[in-house]
């Protein structure tokens, strides 16, 4: 949203969210949320600008949506695999 604020017209710009849990991704990918998630540290004028009521709920608007996508990551193996080839490479010097 800072982004959008800011004025991103042209740019290319892509937000990757992450999880292993698929049904926490799918939730995402819905970009609907509950009263009291959108009441824990967002500005009401953000709420207001960029998200629409959809019953009980907040639906974020397709101009924040579009930009990111959600994929499944483990990042604690990702973070050890890394790790291990750091040193590995750095018991060669």
């Amino acid at each position: 949203m800072v982004l959008l604020d800011l004025g991103i017209d042209g740019w290319n710009v892509q937000i990757t969210g992450t999880d292993l849990n698929d049904a926490v991704l799918q939730r995402a990918r819905a970009g609907r949320y509950f009263q009291r998630e959108v009441n824990r540290g967002l500005a009401s004028t953000n709420l207001l600008r960029y998200f629409q009521r959809m019953g009980m709920e907040w639906q974020i608007k397709e101009q924040v949506r579009r930009l990111a996508q959600f994929e499944t990551f483990d990042l604690a193996r990702t973070s050890a695999a890394a790790a291990n080839t750091m040193s590995s490479s750095a018991a060669t010097f």
